[in-house]
């Protein structure tokens, strides 16, 4: 038996490969782990964990060079660089540590994370820095560790508050405010040829060197009496000094609790940062009468209310203006999320005029909110509407109210949660329709103040039936006093006023109501056909956009349509636009025979005329459900002119749209107009098409045109290139659909060309030609920004998992920037659904080594308790994957699982000699019977090498003697050769007797003269046969001619 685990050889083994690596003799350690059939994972202790006896950690340790490293981690096939029980334990920070910077680089280039296992209870490399570096190159290593993507975090930030480390802070801060976006966006005016002053650079440059700095930073300085790091963020945060002031201030004002010790702690910080300004340790223009106000802001506030309750004008100005007692921050400092004191002013009505406007003018912005846990949020210009104090909503919007003013907007602009309130409010109309405090003097008021009514106000009111208040915004809100007034003045006052000014003054009135599709489609689902014909009358819209809208729902609710038609032709008082709906709802298959009949026989100008003299409106003819439509029709026939596919784009409303058939409650062959001509390669038609308002992402159901061109067909090919270059869309229909259709060449293609086409390679040509620089940070900054544009989710690696697309779920991993919490999502799935089970024997067969040290690296399970010893190992011997082999035997532990024996001869017979040498030399326990059948295998196969590698093992030395007879029997002269001299091998330690039987007791000589091979004969004889010594029974069998020949050699 062989024992090829034996502790004191990888002990030899080991110490002698830490030579090598502290010698850095490279050469050496490859040689003497090839002679030895070494794994060098396998010599690893406890393998990933970076003890002293890690490869890769002492490689690091003793200052080996990138050459080695490179070398080891090659050699120990590391499923990650990222390893360590602690983030001080991974290789980075032992490169860092050993201030080895081109090792540094080369681990980061490959995958080490700068932020590995970082949590708050254990040290980081920032810490690191700081303790072992004691001021010595600390600003260079912090740096590079900020540039290289290390996360500054808030407990880093407060650490450093906290140990008074100003220094290594205001490191920080610059390298952070001096990154390489900036860079880049220089870069790109320079590109772009716009002119920057000199001015205009510095402004840019002290924008870019500021940050918004969070509030509990400047609490937890304060609390530490860290003047320098309040001064400092001070000085980088882009917001007004005033503004951080009361950002802060707010702080100690969020306990509300009057006999709680935390009011008393809260006042008490209060009361300290306040003196600290004073005494000029922090550095804030303020006076000391305004900070003297913020510490008596409650008995303040309630003054300010009293005299405001009273509406007594004199006593208010005096209270503000004696000393310039309260200022315009203070003021500012009297608005919170809970109490406004122009609100407040206003809410009380009959507050002088006086008093108001002087509020309004300490404020430098109206247009913002207050909560009161209501259902309604409050505006100053809400509120005095609301109480139809127009006085005051007219100055308010003399100072700079919007009466569009839109608070959610604002939310959103500012990432903030949203709100719970029980209506979305649009602006003000919305707020008060909700409210129910809409009348005709509010209606006017705003009507004559240019209110914006959004189509989703009109949609709401239309879904409410709101018939009457419909009724009165289509007859007063446009053309409204307001207006006319306007117009009268230039009459009155005899300013001049052209034709054409004055038609563009109509025009803008017209379009104050901005009419969509969806009016019509909500006013069809109530059945209010009063609705319906307001609209239309009132619709601003071009004529055939209108009429194409109504015949879009006619063919949606054909019995809803028909009763629609009848109930116009009933009225004896038509528009001319209700005669050409009705016109065009009769007749419509022979008009579209006749149509495509003149299309058919290129007659441009008999269908100009046909549809002319029938006032046919050809989307009217379009029917989706049956792929019915005009545009499509003269796409597709070859035979179509140019100037007849202009004509007919020209009668379209709009080319976004689609026809499909229906299968199985399923739409299918869906066509657009775009998507007809790209597929048939007709790009002069699909320039044409561009050009007059096709959109290229338009939706089919989820889908654009990309999702049914993903073929492998040249035409496809072509057609791809098209829409790829044109700014398509890749949606997460179109990469479902090529990972499930296994069109892997396909996604390759498409997601390179995402990533690398020919913006991102005429960006680098133009760096190039300009001689710009790009660091590898820069570099790497713009190919993430790119990959960034794909938007690969996570229920994308999902699908190509479940369908076995383990070559697109590389693909995947590879243009993804989040590979590692992509990885954690298949762990997390894998857990409570084991989508891996099973999957083991296609990742082996198909050779995905990547994948398999993912799922080795994330503990993820596989196919039961004992995959990580045995069933991947026998799936890579089945596949002859010599890789995957030695990376699984990397992996195992020292107890060799049984291999079958038929797999082992198969390797034999396909000549895997590198795969047999790393079994035998590092896993297999071989019995003597199966090395001896193994020995059978590849002499029948005549592989010299083998047998030869079979002989330096000794695999079946008991039952060397027992391969003779079939060496001989087939006449391999050679093969016995190799046998036999092999006792020459000064390393062989066991020689063969020439001489010796065979578990049939016969000797090489006997089988020899059986077979009669004189040949083989003749060299047993000079290698030492003893003649004398042959069996009876073969003597017996033998003839004497050759006996005697035998005698006379």
């Amino acid at each position: 038996m062989v024992n090829n685990d034996n502790n004191n050889n990888n002990r030899s083994h080991r110490e002698k490969i830490f030579n090598f690596i502290s010698n850095n003799d490279i050469n050496g350690l490859k040689n003497y782990i090839d002679k030895n059939n070494i794994v060098l994972r396998k010599l690893e202790h406890n393998r990933t964990i970076p003890i002293k006896r890690n490869f890769l950690i002492y490689s690091i340790n003793n200052n080996a060079s990138v050459e080695m490293v490179k070398y080891i981690i090659n050699e120990c096939q590391y499923e990650t660089l990222n390893f360590g029980s602690y983030a001080l334990d991974s290789p980075l920070a032992y490169a860092i540590k050993n201030e080895n910077i081109e090792l540094a680089d080369y681990l980061l280039e490959n995958g080490a994370d700068i932020n590995y296992n970082r949590t708050k209870k254990n040290k980081d490399l920032l810490d690191q820095i700081y303790e072992e570096k004691k001021g010595k190159n600390i600003k260079k290593w912090i740096k590079y560790i900020i540039s290289h993507g290390f996360y500054i975090s808030m407990e880093n930030l407060k650490k450093l508050i906290i140990d008074n480390n100003t220094s290594s802070l205001k490191i920080i801060i610059n390298h952070l405010t001096d990154n390489h976006k900036f860079i880049l966006n220089l870069l790109s005016y320079y590109k772009s040829k716009i002119p920057l002053s000199n001015k205009q650079l510095k402004e840019k440059i002290s924008e870019e060197k500021k940050v918004i700095f969070n509030d509990s930073l400047f609490e937890i300085a304060i609390e530490n009496a860290n003047y320098e790091a309040i001064n400092l963020f001070m000085n980088y945060d882009n917001r007004k000094k005033e503004i951080i002031l009361y950002h802060i201030l707010n702080v100690f004002e969020e306990v509300n609790d009057i006999n709680s010790n935390e009011l008393n702690s809260s006042l008490h910080k209060k009361i300290v940062f306040i003196n600290d300004i004073k005494n000029g340790r922090i550095k804030i223009p303020v006076d000391n009468y305004t900070l003297d106000n913020i510490l008596h802001y409650h008995e303040i506030c309630q003054q300010i209310k009293k005299l405001i309750e009273h509406k007594n004008l004199i006593h208010f100005q005096s209270y503000f203006q004696e000393e310039k007692r309260i200022s315009k921050f203070f003021i500012k400092y009297l608005h919170n999320m809970e109490f406004d004191i122009l609100i407040y002013a206003i809410e009380q009505q009959e507050t002088p005029i006086e008093m108001i406007e002087y509020i309004i003018q300490q404020y430098d912005n109206l247009n913002y909110f207050i909560d009161l846990n209501e259902d309604f949020i409050r505006t100053p210009l809400y509120i005095a509407v609301e109480t139809e104090q127009f006085n005051i909503a007219d100055i308010l919007l003399k100072y700079g109210a919007d009466i569009n003013y839109n608070y959610e907007e604002l939310l959103l602009s500012k990432n903030d949660e949203a709100l719970n309130y029980n209506g979305h409010n649009e602006n003000i109309f919305d707020y008060l329709y909700q409210k129910q405090r809409l009348n005709h003097r509010i209606l006017k008021y705003m009507f004559n103040r240019d209110i914006y009514l959004t189509s989703d106000i009109l949609n709401n009111l239309i879904d409410k039936n709101e018939t009457k208040l419909l009724k009165i915004i289509f007859h007063q809100y446009i053309f409204n006093e307001q207006f006319i007034l306007n117009l009268l003045s230039h009459y009155q006052n005899k300013i001049p006023l052209s034709e054409k000014a004055l038609q563009i003054k109509i025009k803008r009135e017209i379009n104050k109501i901005d009419f969509d599709d969806l009016m019509y489609i909500n006013a069809f689902a109530i059945n209010n056909y009063d609705i319906l014909n307001l609209l239309i009358r009132n619709d601003n819209r071009k004529q055939n956009i209108i009429i194409y809208d109504v015949f879009n729902l006619l063919n949606k609710y054909s019995e809803k349509g028909k009763i629609f038609v009848d109930k116009l032709r009933s009225n004896p008082h038509k528009t001319d636009i209700e005669n050409i709906i009705i016109e065009n709802s009769i007749n419509i298959e022979d008009k579209r025979k006749t149509i495509m009949e003149k299309i058919k026989n290129n007659d441009r100008k008999g269908l100009q005329n046909y549809i002319e003299i029938h006032r046919i409106i050809l989307q009217c003819l379009y029917e989706a459900r049956n792929n019915n439509d005009i545009l499509i029709y003269a796409i597709e026939n070859n035979n179509t002119s140019l100037d007849i596919i202009k004509f007919i784009i020209s009668q379209y409303t709009t080319l976004n749209y689609f026809t499909f058939r229906i299968h199985n409650n399923k739409y299918i062959q869906c066509n657009t107009p775009l998507l007809s001509a790209v597929y048939r390669n007709k790009f002069h038609i699909a320039d044409l098409l561009l050009k007059n308002g096709a959109d290229i992402n338009f939706n089919i159901h989820g889908v654009n045109i990309l999702y049914y061109l993903c073929e492998n067909t040249p035409t496809c090919k072509r057609a791809l290139r098209y829409v790829i270059h044109h700014g398509i869309d890749l949606t997460y229909n179109t990469l479902f659909k090529l990972i499930i259709s296994m069109n892997n060449e396909m996604l390759n293609r498409i997601l390179k060309y995402y990533t690398f086409g020919p913006p991102f390679i005429i960006n680098m040509i133009y760096f190039s030609k300009k001689k710009l620089a790009l660091s590898n940070q820069q570099l790497k900054y713009l190919i993430a920004k790119e990959k960034d544009k794909l938007k690969i989710n996570n229920p994308i690696y999902r699908v190509a998992l479940e369908n076995y697309n383990f070559n697109g779920l590389e693909i995947l991993l590879n243009y993804s920037n989040h590979r590692r919490k992509t990885i954690e999502y298949l762990n997390i799935c894998n857990r409570s659904q084991s989508i891996f089970r099973g999957k083991i024997e296609n990742i082996v067969r198909e050779g995905k080594l990547e994948m398999l040290k993912i799922l080795f690296a994330n503990n993820i399970n596989i196919s039961g308790d004992d995959w990580f010893h045995n069933l991947p190992l026998i799936y890579a011997i089945k596949a002859e994957n010599y890789e995957i082999i030695k990376y699984l035997i990397g992996r195992s532990n020292n107890n060799a699982q049984e291999i079958d024996k038929k797999d082992l001869i198969n390797l034999v017979k396909h000549g895997k000699l590198k795969i047999l040498k790393l079994l035998i030399s590092n896993y297999l326990n071989l019995n003597e019977n199966k090395g001896y059948e193994l020995m059978l295998e590849a002499i029948k196969c005549n592989n010299e090498k083998i047998i030869k590698y079979f002989l330096d093992t000794n695999i079946c030395h008991q039952n060397i003697y027992n391969v003779f007879e079939p060496i001989i029997q087939n006449g391999k002269l050679n093969i016995l050769k190799l046998l036999l001299e092999n006792n020459n091998n000064i390393n062989n330690n066991y020689k063969i007797d020439i001489n010796m039987k065979d578990n049939k007791n016969h000797t090489p000589l006997d089988y020899a003269l059986k077979y009669k091979n004189l040949e083989i004969i003749k060299y047993i004889i000079e290698c030492g046969a003893d003649i004398n010594n042959i069996n009876d029974q073969i003597v017996k069998d033998t003839e004497k001619d050759l006996l005697d020949l035998i005698h006379f050699l």
